[in-house]
């Protein structure tokens, strides 16, 4: 079973906006946290149940700083905002 198989990923509407602007980031962003959904429902089906989290969570994509949270009971991972790396002077 792959991570497009059971994960939903959903925006808000900030992350939404600042994703607009980067399409292939969200094609990346939605992958990367499709396979964390995926990781996090198979530790807590290993873990009968119990698996430890607390929004908001974050990873990098291409250097962006994504924060994310996850729902294990509706299978879904939302990307609350997207922060863009810092520009080098």
């Amino acid at each position: 079973m792959s991570a497009y198989d059971v994960a939903q990923v959903t925006t808000t509407l900030l992350a939404a906006r600042d994703l607009a602007r980067r399409p292939r980031l969200f094609s990346k962003v939605r992958h990367v946290l499709a396979c964390v959904l995926e990781t996090a429902l198979e530790m807590q089906r290993l873990q009968q149940g119990f698996f430890p989290q607390g929004p908001p969570l974050t990873t990098k994509v291409d250097g962006h700083l994504v924060y994310y949270s996850l729902d294990l009971d509706r299978q879904c991972a939302t990307i609350l905002a997207v922060e863009s790396p810092p520009e080098i002077a």
